[in-house]
């Protein structure tokens, strides 16, 4: 099978009309630079010339000649503040709600040894959390919430043990019964 010739240079090559022939051998460079010298440190070419054949204008190997002087860059302009339209305003968190779900954690696991006085600051913190937040539009409506569980959860049997106490010491002192268990069966 034959092709027609044509002038097109990105066109096939011209084949021969023997299809099983070799084909023509490589040239050494496929890219049709001019042979370079061996040495890596030398310049290539003279000034003037590119590697392609061309002329070249003045300047450094790409055509650009450095200015007369050294240029500062130009300085920067001052930062301003520009609201962006449309962007929601982040809020902030209240710190108390914050401090109300760290000492509830606390207390809760300590209640035992601190006899739920962390959990007492922890249900101050989180009632100002709560009157904060409605005031300024804040965050953390439910660290404070979670703070003022965990303080009630300490806080509720420690008060009804220390009411059992404190009227079981009471009516024993008033009656004159004892605390202690009795001996005699």
């Amino acid at each position: 099978m034959t092709y027609p010739e044509s002038n097109d240079p990105y066109g096939r090559p011209s084949q021969s009309n023997d299809p099983y022939s070799y084909p023509p051998p490589p040239s050494n460079d496929p890219y049709g630079l001019p042979p370079q010298s061996n040495d890596p440190y030398s310049y290539p070419q003279s000034p003037g010339t590119s590697p392609y054949g061309q002329p070249q204008p003045s300047g450094d190997a790409y055509g650009y000649s450095a200015p007369p002087f050294p240029v500062a860059p130009p300085p920067y302009a001052p930062p301003t503040a520009i609201p962006m339209m449309g962007a929601p305003m982040l809020r902030q968190n209240s710190g108390l709600a914050t401090a109300s779900l760290v000492l509830g954690i606390i207390g809760f696991v300590t209640s035992c040894c601190t006899f739920g006085v962390l959990s007492l600051a922890s249900l101050v913190c989180g009632h100002a959390a709560l009157i904060d937040i409605r005031k300024h539009d804040k965050t953390g409506h439910g660290s404070a919430v979670a703070g003022l569980v965990l303080s009630y959860i300490v806080l509720a049997p420690a008060i009804l043990f220390s009411i059992w106490v404190f009227f079981g010491a009471g009516y024993a002192a008033i009656t004159g019964t004892s605390i202690e268990p009795s001996t005699t069966p």
